[in-house]
């Protein structure tokens, strides 16, 4: 057990003890304050406010109680200039949120109760966010009352088998020859060659070679071994009786759901990425500002914690399904797919596919129902599709019975640390898109499957009221009474009046303690990603077209990443083409969409969504205005929102109290799951009874990756110290990640930095902070000549910067030969929730090169801090300035003293020549973007400037400001920083630079 370092004391759970000992927490406290000293507030989480607020709210005590709401009201806009037809356009943001005009502020500047002293933010160094402040459900005694003693994980009971049946550890890879051998024999398996092939390359003379040749002789032979490999949960084939369909021929092949969690819980690759307590998060000391970021920061999980029995642990169950197509080109094959998860994993660990925190539990058949007479009507209208729905639910009730037992009888399992458990399994997310969750929920199409609303109401600006699994219920009862004898046809035609699908018995009807309609979560991929690239953007495209020689109207396919990269740049894009309204109305929807893709979200960021969705409401009639031809359909102009998408956006705040933030419940891992598990499964098959195949072939995936993970546990156990607890977790460890510099930086030799001394180290000392850039050892110039790099980079201003820099007349020895670098790797300001850092390559490259892109040069633009030691609080843009980086260079005179030992690596400096720009003091009026400006002399000459390299904080995103005459520019992403003079600071450029730009 870990010891406290205040108090001495051994305890199970020191998280829990830190919590509830005030004289410990306090101390806590402190030393977490300490480590904070240097870093600011948490972006985006209540900090973003200037110097002078910052100040005056530190010393300004604020009632939390009397505080202000933001206001929703405000004064039109005036007038535009377009014949009158524009008159009220709408309100302002500033004004919308109660922002005054003489506000040097951002529009989405935050009013915190709790304000981080006005310290300077170090960017050389990993962020250190504030202590977040919680508070659990359970008390300690009921926290350690979870843990029954000790179990046998997965692993242990391999290698108690290993060592039963006599095998010694140096042969720990049997039944393979050894790990060279099962290297192999793991490469083929996974590399999707056919069995033939994998026939003929073990056959080719090349591998028969004596020093080469594995244990097994023949495809056949490998797949035996790998069968005899320890595996999952045994998959079942059920022969169904599906009454609407007796003719249809139809199989189910499913596993069950409790052992999948069994095996996947006690996966000990998992250990310091799990939860398994309830916890309400908070932003401030005085509790006020909740902040949901896992599931357990949710309310769901609470609500059913303080429902257990003493003793008991909840396993959040997540369940996922869609169904997808398995053919390309033609053909037209389709699988269900049923993945789960488990929400004791970390959402970072959980959504990586290499990580298989998802396991596919059924694939649910696919019937068209060519063998089941309908009359004419019947076949036009929507009853296979509606027997299709009552075909799933059949299928998951078979899927989930003993989950269902589960809900009210604890199961016991054992978790990824080797401790034993009694766990009562709830749903807690249903991952899919909307039309899946119709049919979870057995609604019509035309009904929110979270509330009231019906498609009359879908364009209304707020939500109706909350929709229960109760209701849903009490509605098919009441079809099914006043319908007694009705046949399963009748029943589904009474159904589609009241705005059932036709479904009489639910797969959840007996999860009594799950209301299906709140683990329903609106999916962002679908509803926000792609409902922008279908709906807004293309009005904005109807209403102010702009000609591209690349433009995105000539797309023909559109992926997840293509919609980002819209998003990106819609909005500096369409920036004096369209009207102030619909630009508002744009901004609004692209607020939404990025706030809610943050990692952590505060309250007080859902409040700001409900005030995005406002302003997008208030705005968004612009669209079907007659004379801009926004809204188009099919038959010309529409002029209403009824769009199911657009309504889900109400339920999403709901979902983030309930579940934690978005990415818990996304449908992006998902969809790249049916490529792993269900598309290359189905490309392994002849394609005939192709069922029996991908579960074989799953099956023999499975036992590949889990026993590579038990040979990777093996040596992780031998050659490190005993595996952590949960109570090992101390979290006033001041132990960090290590960086593999390498891998951000191409592999190539980098050059050392000093490191950051330990915050925590020496109280009194002076903390040093590292440089945040990494370049190649090796310069991509040695030794050149000033004058023959001024001419290689175009920039005749070298010499003169130099001296100015040095302030001397006459450019020195030391400084008339230059090694120079082509580009950098920078650390970027960390984020709240970043588990590691950021980083991100910028150029300084001349034309040159034998690839196509490489004759363009490359020079990015940049945000400098070009006084790093001033005390005065960095907040968003202040304090920085942007320029185009020019050249990356040190002196070779730097390299001819390392390298004759007269100085060490360390003390190498390293400068960057920089064009400087003119920033704005406040945001653009319509797009809220800051503007920046090329600073030109009377000869329109650029102002050359030089600063040491580790002043550069990250690149700035510009995006030319095209003004009304866009079609004359004929630029490039990579020539518009060359030709272009005015540019917007694009906050929307990633995610990073929507919470770090403001």
């Amino acid at each position: 057990m870990p010891t406290c370092p205040y108090c001495s004391k051994r305890f199970e759970l020191l998280t829990s003890h830190l919590r509830r000992n005030q004289a410990c927490g306090i101390a806590n406290y402190n030393m977490q304050k300490r480590r904070a000293q240097g870093a600011a507030g948490r972006t985006g989480h209540g900090a973003r406010q200037s110097c002078k607020e910052a100040s005056a709210a530190a010393n300004t005590e604020v009632d939390p109680a009397t505080q202000a709401a933001p206001s929703v009201e405000g004064p039109n806009d005036e007038d535009e200039d377009n014949g009158g037809w524009l008159a009220d356009n709408g309100p302002y943001f500033d004004d919308i949120i109660g922002a005054s005009d003489n506000e040097e502020t951002s529009w989405h500047s935050y009013q915190s109760n709790e304000v981080p002293p006005p310290v300077k933010r170090s960017r050389y160094e990993r962020t250190t966010v504030l202590p977040e402040y919680s508070r659990g459900i359970l008390t300690q005694e009921q926290e350690e009352a979870l843990v029954h003693g000790e179990g046998t994980p997965f692993f242990h009971y391999v290698e108690q088998q290993r060592i039963y049946e006599g095998i010694p550890p140096e042969e720990s890879a049997f039944p393979w020859g050894d790990r060279k051998d099962w290297t192999l024999g793991r490469w083929l398996m996974t590399s999707g060659l056919s069995v033939g092939k994998m026939d003929e390359f073990i056959k080719l003379d090349w591998t028969q070679d004596p020093q080469r040749c594995p244990s097994f002789t023949s495809a056949y032979e490998l797949l035996q071994r790998v069968d005899s490999l320890p595996g999952g949960p045994e998959w079942k084939e059920h022969k169904l009786n599906f009454q609407e369909a007796p003719d249809e021929d139809l199989t189910l092949y499913w596993r069950e759901p409790v052992e999948c969690l069994q095996w996947l819980e006690g996966n000990p690759a998992f250990q310091g990425h799990v939860s398994y307590v309830p916890i309400k998060a908070y932003t401030d000391p005085d509790m006020t500002n909740r902040l949901y970021s896992e599931i357990h920061t949710g309310n769901l999980w609470a609500e059913h914690q303080r429902k257990a029995p003493p003793g008991v642990t909840i396993l959040p169950l997540i369940i996922g399904s869609d169904a997808t197509h398995v053919t390309n080109f033609s053909g037209d094959g389709k699988m269900h797919p049923v993945y789960i998860s488990s929400g004791h994993i970390h959402a970072a660990i959980r959504n990586q596919p290499s990580q298989h925190a998802f396991i596919l539990v059924g694939y649910i058949p696919v019937c068209k129902f060519t063998h089941t007479e309908f009359t004419k009507q019947e076949r036009r209208g929507t009853l296979p599709g509606r027997l299709q729905a009552r075909l799933f639910h059949h299928c998951m009730k078979i899927i989930f019975q003993k989950t269902q037992l589960a809900s009210k009888t604890p199961v016991p399992m054992v978790d990824c640390y080797g401790q034993l458990r009694k766990e009562l399994i709830h749903p807690i997310i249903n991952i899919a898109d909307r039309e899946e969750h119709h049919l979870t929920a057995c609604l019509a199409h035309n009904c929110c499957f979270s509330c009231e609303a019906v498609q009359q109401q879908f364009g209304d600006p707020e939500a109706c009221e909350p929709l229960t699994s109760a209701t849903i219920l009490a509605r098919i009862r009441a079809v099914r009474a006043a319908n007694p004898t009705a046949t399963s046809r009748t029943f589904i035609s009474k159904c589609a009046d009241a705005g059932l699908s036709g479904v009489e018995h639910p797969w959840w009807e007996e999860f009594t303690e799950t209301d299906i309609c709140r683990i329903l979560c609106t999916d962002p991929l679908h509803s926000l990603h792609k409902a922008f690239k279908d709906h807004t953007w293309s009005w904005v495209v109807n209403m102010g077209y702009r000609c591209f020689d690349e433009g995105i109207s000539k797309m023909s396919q559109w992926s997840i990443k293509d919609a980002r990269n819209v998003e990106r740049y819609a909005l500096a894009v369409a920036a004096g083409s369209i009207p102030r309204r619909a630009l508002q109305a744009l901004r609004a929807e692209l607020d939404f969409i990025y706030t809610t893709d943050w990692e952590q979200i505060s309250e007080q960021d859902l409040d700001f969504l409900n005030i995005y969705n406002s302003i997008y409401h208030e705005n968004k009639s612009i669209f079907i205005h007659p004379k801009l031809g926004g809204r188009k359909g099919k038959n010309g102009m529409m002029n209403h929102f009824r769009i199911p998408k657009l309504h889900a956006r109400h339920h999403i705040p709901d979902n983030i109290r309930d579940c934690g933030a978005s990415r818990n419940f996304s449908a992006q891992v998902t969809e790249r799951y049916h490529i792993d598990i269900v598309k290359d499964a189905y490309a392994a098959t002849n394609r005939r009874d192709v069922a029996p195949q991908m579960v074989r072939w799953l099956n023999r995936q499975e036992r590949v990756l889990q026993f590579d993970a038990y040979l990777n546990w093996l040596d992780k156990r031998d050659t490190s110290q005993p595996p952590l607890t949960p109570n090992d977790m101390d979290p006033t460890s001041d132990d960090e990640d290590s960086l593999d510099i390498d891998k951000y930086s191409g592999g190539a030799e980098t050059a050392d930095f000093e490191e950051t001394e330990d915050l925590d180290a020496q109280d009194s000392q002076e903390n040093k902070s590292h440089s945040p850039h990494r370049l190649n050892k090796a310069p991509g110039l040695h030794n050149q000549r000033v004058q023959d790099v001024a001419d290689l980079f175009e920039a005749p201003e070298l010499e003169p910067a130099i001296c100015a820099h040095l302030d001397t007349a006459k450019l020195p020895r030391d400084w008339k030969r230059l090694d120079v670098w082509f580009h950098s790797m920078v650390e970027l300001p960390a984020l709240p929730g970043d588990e590691r850092p950021r980083r991100e390559r910028i150029l300084a490259r001349p034309g040159q090169g034998h690839r196509l892109k490489d004759y363009l040069p490359r020079f990015y633009s940049v945000f400098v801090d070009e006084n790093p030691a001033s005390e005065e609080v960095q907040d968003g843009l202040r304090g920085l300035s942007v320029a185009q980086l020019c050249l990356i260079f040190s002196p070779s005179s730097h390299h001819q003293a390392v390298k004759a030992g007269q100085s060490s690596i360390n003390e190498r400096q390293y400068f960057a020549l920089l064009r400087r720009f003119e920033t704005s003091d406040k945001a653009d009026s319509d797009t809220l973007f800051f503007t920046a400006s090329r600073v030109l002399d009377a000869d329109q000459k650029p102002d050359p400037y030089i600063v040491p390299l580790e002043n550069i904080v990250q690149p700035a995103p510009l995006t030319p400001r095209f003004g009304l005459e866009a079609a004359k520019l004929k630029v490039t992403n990579d020539t518009c920083i060359d030709q272009c003079n005015d540019f917007y600071i694009n906050s929307f450029h990633s995610a990073h630079t929507y919470q770090t730009i403001y």
